[in-house]
């Protein structure tokens, strides 16, 4: 007995340990992040070598201790995290200090710790990206770095010369490529530091007031209850890309109360699934996607923010629709009186609506620097984060009134949004460096520029097959990888592809991005829909099934960006052009998810369909018109009908009601 108590205290011991190192950690990265947005005294690619030795620490750390490194025992996988660690450290160190002599000195002609130091490098983002996201990722790599050795073998425009091993070392590590490469860099002085921005807003309790909002705004309105999901996911979206973390946030809360409504649990998990999706297209903080669209743009990121405010915008109003239209039958009976009446249905948090104004005013300071100063994003990202915590500490000494208590408390949240912001980063550098293996091999072998080309030719010079077929390559690859991979693995191809026919390459980036982003939707890896089914305690396959139908028009709805450019470039035109691709949207999610039945309402949908996809996508201004036309004389008809239908009962109850009166 005495000895499982030793045993139990050792544990206990290193746990505490294991999670003050995680938070000493989470307090030295954003240090140095922030000595870094001062000075930018290095090679972003440089920096990217330490964080993603940190990365690999801060979720070692967490791991072993949840037996997640290895499918063993306790033991095991402390000693297998002890290994990880020290490997990863000694491969920072090599690699950090060795950065200008492998970029210039030896460049083609390395030496034999090179290339060890390249092997466990890709080791480590292979093995650790498949504990951590799933075998998704690294299969495809793995295959990639087949590709790369045995081309010769390989049939057709898949044939080239083939890499020798040395070779592939090369371009995935030591030529600080690869797995620190382009993406690597991108993430240091784009993405990470939103990242730690949302995790701070987590960790003050951002999640309830967005909650609360939405409870205050939808709870007098009988059919806003399935419109809470979409959005609480739109407010978070606004400091978070992360539809996963969405779904988890909001939906711990949204999907038990739809269920206690009576909502079916697989259709609550979809509703919040589609609405989560969206959070990586809403600015400011869009999907990291968007930020790797920026670097290959060669754009400020408040450029990709202005292009997809009207999106987004679209993108939620039309879930709101599709949302609305999937589950009114099934709310018909509820009353709205109790909307956020009893404590079982709703978390019963009291709102204050001045908590708040810490992450409105922060979010537009934000947007204010990066618009009118141009600032670095990454410096930009500190001023908002420091105007957040600064706005938070006076609102927590005004509401409590006591200085110590303030403090404390202040410095455990601050702690627990730094740690929630590191662990976050852990998963996004490895899976970045991993994922930079890849694109690796599909510039250095070729791949990329052949199937682009490929797909010009098979789609025989015309644009719709060539859109079908980029459709089918992007939804291929967001079944099997999350956004970030297929829009990386898709825009490689489709861009150079589409510009044969003219069209410019934000208009082709942000079309495979916005179809991209549905991956988190897209079975057998449906990040977004698995969260939300594990919620809601419902099937996987059919959460995902309610979430396709949800979330239909959107794997069409991105190529009318082509016919409407001006969507994207926030000027007047964007009102017309916004409001057309809305138009014909809704008609589209009328057609597939309204419960209209027989003759009359499948005639209706199907008329429907046909006017939302021309306008969608118009052949001439003129049909355009048309179409535009029949949507009009097609509602009006419906209201013609409807009353036409409901005047004799009106009129025979009246007269009934007039001979009970004589």
């Amino acid at each position: 007995m005495q000895q499982q108590s030793t045993g139990d205290n050792k544990k206990n011991g290193w746990l505490t340990f294991s999670r003050a190192a995680i938070v000493l950690i989470s307090i030295a990265t954003i240090v140095t992040l922030y000595i870094y947005s001062i000075l930018f005294w290095d090679d972003p690619r440089r920096i990217g070598i330490l964080f993603l030795s940190i990365s690999v620490t801060v979720w070692t750390l967490g791991a072993m201790w949840q037996r997640k490194i290895i499918p063993w025992g306790l033991k095991w996988n402390l000693a297998a995290g002890v290994l990880i660690v020290l490997a990863s450290a000694v491969v920072a160190v090599y690699f950090y200090t060795q950065f200008p002599q492998l970029l210039y000195e030896r460049a083609g002609n390395n030496s034999p710790t090179d290339f060890v130091m390249g092997s466990i490098a890709i080791f480590l983002v292979i093995f650790l990206t498949w504990r951590m996201t799933g075998s998704a990722i690294p299969i495809v790599a793995i295959v990639a770095l087949i590709y790369a050795y045995f081309g010769p073998l390989f049939p057709g425009f898949l044939n080239h010369p083939g890499l020798s091993l040395s070779r592939i070392l090369q371009m995935s590590a030591v030529e600080l490529q690869g797995i620190y490469g382009s993406l690597n860099a991108a993430s240091i002085t784009l993405v990470i530091i939103f990242v730690f921005f949302g995790g701070l807003v987590l960790g003050f309790g951002g999640l309830d007031y967005i909650i609360n909002i939405s409870m205050k705004v939808l709870k007098s309105f009988k059919y806003g209850l399935t419109q809470m999901p979409v959005i609480a996911s739109m407010l978070f979206g606004t400091f978070s890309g992360s539809s996963a973390a969405n779904v988890a946030g909001t939906g711990s809360f949204t999907i038990p109360m739809m269920k206690g409504f009576g909502i079916k649990p697989q259709i609550a998990g979809a509703i919040e699934s589609v609405a989560s999706t969206g959070g990586q297209v809403m600015p400011p903080v869009m999907g990291i996607a968007a930020f790797l669209m920026a670097d290959f743009l060669g754009v400020h990121y408040i450029e990709i923010v202005l292009m997809g405010f009207a999106p987004a915008v679209i993108f939620y109003l039309s879930t709101a629709f599709a949302v609305f239209l999937r589950t009114r039958s099934s709310i018909d009976a509820i009353d709205p009186e109790k909307l956020g009446g009893d404590g079982s249905q709703t978390r019963r948090v009291k709102f204050d609506a001045a908590e708040g104004i810490p992450i409105a005013v922060s979010l537009a300071l934000l947007l204010f620097t990066l618009i009118f100063y141009r600032v670095a994003i990454l410096t930009a990202g500190f001023y908002a984060i420091f105007t957040f915590l600064g706005l938070r500490l006076l609102y927590d000494f005004n509401r409590k009134r006591k200085v110590l208590k303030t403090i404390r408390d202040f410095a455990a949240r601050t702690k627990d949004g730094l740690v929630e912001g590191t662990q976050n980063m852990a998963g996004l550098m490895v899976m970045l460096g991993c994922m930079g293996i890849v694109v690796r091999v599909l510039v250095i072998t070729g791949l990329a520029q052949k199937l682009a080309f490929g797909m010009v030719d098979i789609a025989g010079g015309n644009l719709y097959p060539l859109l079908f077929l980029i459709l089918a390559v992007c939804t291929l690859f967001g079944m099997a990888v999350s956004t970030v991979v297929a829009y990386l693995l898709v825009v490689l191809l489709a861009v150079p592809a589409l510009q044969t026919f003219g069209i410019p390459p934000f208009v082709s980036h942000f079309t495979v991005f916005y179809i991209a982003v549905l991956s988190a939707i897209t079975p057998p890896v449906a990040i977004a829909c698995a969260v939300g089914a594990s919620i809601a305690k419902a099937s996987y396959l059919k959460t995902c099934k309610e979430a396709m139908m949800i979330g239909a028009v959107f794997f069409i709805m991105p190529f009318s960006f082509i016919w409407y450019p001006e969507v994207l470039q926030h000027n007047l035109g964007t009102l017309v052009s916004g409001a057309l691709i809305l138009l014909g949207s809704l008609n589209l999610i009328y057609a597939i998810n309204s419960q209209s039945g027989g003759m009359t309402g499948y005639g209706r949908r199907a008329l429907h369909f046909v006017f939302g996809g021309i306008i969608l996508f118009p052949t001439s201004a003129l049909i355009n018109v048309i179409a535009i036309v029949g949507v009009a004389v097609l509602l009006a008809l419906q209201v013609v009908l409807k009353r036409i239908a409901m005047a004799p009962k009106g009129f025979q109850i009246s007269k009934i009601k007039m001979q009970n009166d004589e």
